[in-house]
């Protein structure tokens, strides 16, 4: 069961980080016309704050127990 409390808040938290990504801009800071390296960019660092947000709501959720 808790794995798949921990998948679901992982894939929860992917498009929340990837929409506060894109409203900080970070496009700017690319060269103009890397469409692709940008929203690469994008999806990883989502996927990485996910993973470590996800992780230490785990490890709080641990210490709770």
């Amino acid at each position: 069961m808790e794995k798949y409390v921990y998948i679901i808040v992982f894939l929860l938290f992917i498009p929340i980080f990837f929409f506060i990504l894109r409203a900080m801009e970070l496009e700017k800071k690319f060269k103009q016309g890397h469409i692709t390296e940008i929203y690469l960019a994008y999806i990883l660092f989502s996927m990485i704050l996910a993973y470590l947000t996800t992780k230490s709501i785990q490890l709080l959720f641990s210490f709770i127990e």
